[in-house]
């Protein structure tokens, strides 16, 4: 196995003297504190590909810092994610890449905690104040501002909540005036008034939530118990306690920001795989093998499917008869930082399932990721949970499904664990996990991107930070405003209120999310580069598992079904 390479540019200079200098510019560019990444190859793997994956990496440190205590030093880490890359004939003849990451399952409560200590910008305690979070839980955090129920009168509750900018209302129908009833009747307005100022000034550590379940939207059968609360023919509500609504399902990358997992732990966090096929004579995509058997001299850049021209330059144009090798490893990196759906490791299960004939339990179906739980549809919104179907209606929303921010792929076409296929306003990809890639074309990471990992428990470099739920509201403002002023002048008569309504402006007013399969749109052979594994650390290394993409969820979760 080839040595780690974690900023060892002086090991490649010889090969792309340019290439130097561009990661000289981003390293240079790098925050004190960042996120780090070790990737291992095989020994057989080229330079091409190491220095590709290289600057991925470099790319994704310039985006965030994130850090941990190391305990042996009393001091601050970075936070390193290890990955394995192999370059390899895919099981699956169509594909480019594959993202295997190492998953770790935790209680809600812990991932609750945790993700509260690690609360660093608006975007991310609006996110958190979406989570399901008990009446008690909320009663209770009271205390660390101040408030005493139990010693304190209402008049002295209610000043130290107004010294700290609450709005308290005084008068509630029902409710004893000036007793300490109104405060703890409040407890969740209070809780959502938070802002990011006051966070800061928290002692976080004094803080514990103890909340441990949480209630979703879901397809009637994914339980096969018909348990929960009709909504409609297709839909219920799971709302009985069970494994499946106390556990997170999360990448070992993203338990290592959350602090759930050491920063430095040294086992493998993902594997990921890229093809290594070739271009024939007439640019037909070939086998690696099959190439050599008829290219016994044939030159590996000029017939590789990849453009590696971006990984020196990053405004580099990529030939149109080639895929971006920097734009499909950045891609699945971001799976193993967490960019993942347990809806898509769900749909596969149950296909493994109804075909041997067999039931799903609970302990099966503990799937749910951290973005799982910012997925709404507006039929999830009105019941306030979140939407664990396959209705393919999904969207990222991190105010409990009011606010719109993007689409998610359907998990039909492509699978929910990245953006919707269809782009922005003009079918513009959205971001790397925009998963449709066409021969020529290149994809970057936008804030879009950021703005997910962000919530998921990432740090973002100063540079970086913005608030894209105030953006996507202002955005969704705006364009009622004209679409108003537009149905104003074409209809005179038309009553404004009617003009304004919510379905019209909900569905127009703002970005859309993609996820789906890296597609060659201008040949007739598609090609996937967004399929994922997943596994556990219980499960055999990954050289071991049979089968890449929805094979590779097959086999991990049959098994996992069966020993349980």
């Amino acid at each position: 196995m080839k040595p780690t390479y974690v900023h060892q540019f002086n090991k490649v200079k010889k090969f792309i003297p340019l290439g130097i200098v561009l990661l000289a510019g981003i390293s240079s560019s790098h925050p004190a504190q960042a996120l780090q990444f070790n990737f291992t190859y095989s020994d057989d793997t080229s330079e091409e590909i190491i220095n590709g994956f290289q600057t991925a990496g470099d790319i994704w440190s310039s985006k965030f810092q994130d850090t941990f205590l190391d305990s042996d030093c009393s001091c601050e880490r970075n936070t390193t994610i290890n990955i394995k890359v192999d370059f390899t004939q895919l099981s699956n003849s169509k594909g480019l890449g594959v993202a295997n990451p190492e998953m770790v399952s935790v209680d809600y409560n812990q991932f609750l905690n945790h993700s509260f200590k690690e609360i660093n910008s608006a975007d991310d305690l609006n996110a958190f104040k979406s989570f399901q979070i008990s009446q008690n839980d909320k009663e209770n955090f009271l205390q660390v501002l101040g408030v005493d129920l139990e010693n304190k009168d209402f008049a002295e509750n209610y000043n130290v909540l107004q010294e700290q900018g609450f709005n308290i209302q005084r008068k509630i129908k029902g409710i004893k005036p000036k007793s300490n009833d109104l405060i703890a009747t409040q407890a969740g307005n209070i809780f959502q008034q938070l802002n990011l100022e006051q966070i800061e000034l928290l002692n976080r550590d004094e803080v514990n939530f103890s909340s441990s379940t949480f209630k979703m939207q879901i397809d009637d059968d994914s339980k096969g118990k018909g348990k929960g609360k009709g909504l409609e023919k297709k839909t219920i509500i799971d709302e009985d306690n069970s494994v499946n609504n106390r556990k997170i399902w999360l990448t070992r990358g993203n338990s290592k920001v959350l602090g759930l997992t050491n920063g430095s732990h040294h086992k493998l966090d993902a594997k990921i795989s890229l093809s290594n096929s070739m271009l024939s004579a007439n640019g037909d995509i070939i086998s690696h093998d099959d190439w050599l058997n008829q290219n016994p001299q044939g030159n590996f850049l000029q017939d590789t499917i990849w453009d590696f021209s971006r990984v020196d330059n990053l405004n580099a144009q990529v030939a149109s008869h080639k895929f971006d090798f920097l734009s499909v490893a950045l891609h699945e990196i971001g799976h193993a930082l967490g960019v993942v759906s347990g809806v898509d490791a769900l749909s596969s299960l149950k296909i493994q399932t109804e075909a041997n004939n067999e039931t799903l339990s609970d302990k099966d179906t503990a799937l749910v990721s951290p973005m799982d739980l910012m997925r709404f549809s507006e039929e999830s919104a009105q019941k306030s949970v979140f939407d664990w179907s396959s209705s393919g209606n999904t969207f990222l929303s991190i105010d409990g499904g009011k606010t719109k921010i993007a689409d998610f792929a359907d998990g039909f076409s492509y699978q929910t664990s990245h953006w919707s296929e269809k782009g922005d306003v003009n079918s513009n990809p959205l971001g790397i996990m925009h998963p449709v890639l066409e021969r020529g074309e290149k994809l970057n990471i936008t804030d879009l991107d950021l703005q997910l990992l962000d919530v998921l428990g990432y740090t973002k470099s100063k540079g970086e930070v913005n608030n894209l739920l105030q953006d996507s509201q202002n955005k969704e403002k705006k364009e009622k405003k004209e679409k108003n002023k537009k149905n104003k002048k074409s209809e005179p008569e038309t009553d404004f209120d009617i003009s304004y309504s919510n379905s019209t402006s909900s569905s127009s007013g703002f970005n859309f999310w993609q996820e789906a399969d890296i597609t060659d749109r201008d040949r007739t052979d598609p090609f996937t580069a967004t399929n994922q594994q997943y596994k556990t650390a219980t499960t055999p290394e990954p050289n071991t598992i049979v089968g890449l993409g929805i094979l590779g969820i097959f086999g991990w979760l049959h098994r996992r079904m069966r020993k349980g």
